[in-house]
């Protein structure tokens, strides 16, 4: 359904350009196709290969067909992981095509301040970066944070989905230690023990507070507190959206250490 709706924008024999990512065996057969189409220019995107004609994402840089030199993302905080180089690519190549120029669009990507309860950097305090994801409701949305971070402190937990945490075991490495809220506490707490140390905290004032003193007290570099629940927000929360701001106020609220 979602590759058949993606299908029917390419209006037949009408001129059209489109960019498409092309890293999944269904969009690779859409791009096939869609090349034999009359009066349609396409930009490829991908983060796992090689494109003729459209942009590439590899290391948090951008190779571009159209352009000499490669864009570098990496220092751009509010793009994280192959996913949101994967959207950086895109934005790319729909502005090449609209007509704007490298500078342009480097300054757009530069000034892009994130989405909110989407990996949403919402402070730096004492060294540590604050990220709402509260948009992960399930571990699949989980995992796409979990590789984009160094010395995790994760909040965790709500309503769990069908799978609980199952499937994230290859992604736990960066957590130095986990926060379970919510009334999924009990099975979170059995899936993490053995794997990752953890906490049992109920709500989100509790956790939030916790995670940002051990992180403060640990002093690793690059360390990030980070809400990406994998879980519905409804045991606590009427949306996740209530959950990110809640967390988001709760960190505001927070006095860092001083530095010696």
């Amino acid at each position: 359904g979602y590759v058949a709706a993606k299908k029917r924008l390419a209006q037949r024999g009408q001129p059209q350009t489109i960019v498409i990512g092309t890293d999944e065996p269904e969009t690779q057969a859409l791009f096939g196709e869609l090349l034999a189409t009359p009066n349609m220019t396409l930009f490829e995107v991908s983060v796992q290969h090689q494109v003729i004609q459209g942009v590439r994402a590899e290391n948090q840089k951008l190779h571009a067909s159209f352009e000499p030199q490669p864009v570098d993302i990496a220092k751009i905080q509010t793009l994280p992981g192959k996913h949101n180089a994967q959207n950086a690519a895109a934005a790319f190549a729909a502005c090449h095509a609209l007509g704007l120029n490298r500078a342009e669009i480097e300054a757009g990507l530069q000034s892009f301040t994130g989405l909110a309860h989407r990996q949403q950097l919402v402070a730096s305090l004492g060294g540590v970066r604050f990220v709402n994801d509260s948009k992960a409701t399930n571990a699949d949305a989980a995992a796409k944070a979990l590789v984009c971070y160094d010395n995790i402190y994760w909040i965790i937990g709500g309503r769990a989905k069908a799978g609980g945490l199952n499937g994230l075991e290859r992604f736990t490495a960066p957590v130095r230690h986990a926060f379970i809220i919510g009334e999924c506490s009990d099975d979170f707490a059995a899936w993490c023990k053995g794997k990752i140390p953890f906490t049992c905290c109920g709500t989100l004032d509790v956790a939030v507070e916790k995670a940002a003193a051990m992180a403060w007290e640990d002093g690793q570099k690059d360390s990030c507190v980070l809400l990406s629940p994998a879980t519905a927000s409804f045991d606590q929360y009427a949306r996740f959206e209530e959950r990110g701001e809640h967390f988001a106020r709760l960190v505001q609220d927070l006095t860092p250490p001083k530095a010696n």
